[in-house]
C-alpha cells in the first residue's frame, strides 16, 4: 500500500509538471508572442521616425552647434551657421581657427531675447558658456571662462540654422 501512495504522488507531480510546460506554453505563445511583436513594432516606429521624424528646433540647434564645437566637430558645427556669417572660405577659416582653439565649450545658460520681437522664421538667444581656450595667445573673440553671446537663428525652409553669433545685443 505505502508503495501505491508514492507511485500515486509520482504520478501526481508528473501530472503537475505537465500542467505547468503546458501553461507556460500557452502563455508564451498568446501573450509574449504578441509582446515581442509590440516591441519590434515600437522599436520599427522609432527608426521611422529617426528618419522621418520632426526637424530639430532652434534651441536644439543652437546648443548642438556648441556641443559639436565642444567635440571637436567644429567642420560640422559650422554647416549650421547660415552661409551670410561665412559665405566665403576665409570667414569660415577665420571661424573654425577660434573654434578649434577651445579645450572646452559648455553651455551654462540658453534664454530667450527680446522674444516679443521673434517671428516664426527668427528667434534670439542670450547664452552664458564656460570657455577653456587652448592657447590664449590664439587671435580670438573668445576668452576663458565665462563669454556671454547673442544668438540669432533663422527658419530656412523647414530647417533652423544659426544667422548671427554676437558679443553684444
Amino acid at each position: 500500500m505505502i508503495s501505491s501512495k508514492k507511485q500515486q504522488k509520482n504520478e501526481f507531480v508528473v501530472a503537475l509538471f505537465i500542467v505547468f510546460v503546458i501553461s507556460t506554453g500557452v502563455i508564451y505563445f498568446r501573450y509574449l508572442k504578441d509582446f515581442d511583436t509590440a516591441k519590434v513594432s515600437a522599436r520599427s516606429t522609432v527608426i521611422m521616425e529617426e528618419k522621418t521624424g520632426p526637424k530639430p528646433n532652434d534651441t536644439y540647434v543652437v546648443r548642438n552647434f556648441f556641443t559639436l564645437t565642444d567635440d571637436g566637430k567644429v567642420d560640422e558645427a559650422l554647416d549650421i551657421i547660415v552661409s551670410t556669417i561665412g559665405p566665403d572660405s576665409n570667414i569660415r577659416d577665420a571661424w573654425a581657427v577660434g573654434l578649434k582653439n577651445m579645450y572646452y565649450i559648455k553651455v551654462r545658460t540658453l534664454d530667450g531675447f527680446q522674444s516679443n520681437l521673434w517671428t516664426e522664421s527668427k528667434h534670439r538667444y542670450l547664452l552664458r558658456l564656460d570657455v577653456q581656450l587652448k592657447d590664449p595667445a590664439v587671435p580670438t573673440t573668445w576668452q576663458n571662462g565665462e563669454n556671454v553671446r547673442y544668438v540669432t537663428v533663422s527658419k530656412i525652409g523647414d530647417l533652423w540654422k544659426i544667422s548671427e553669433i554676437n558679443q553684444t545685443p
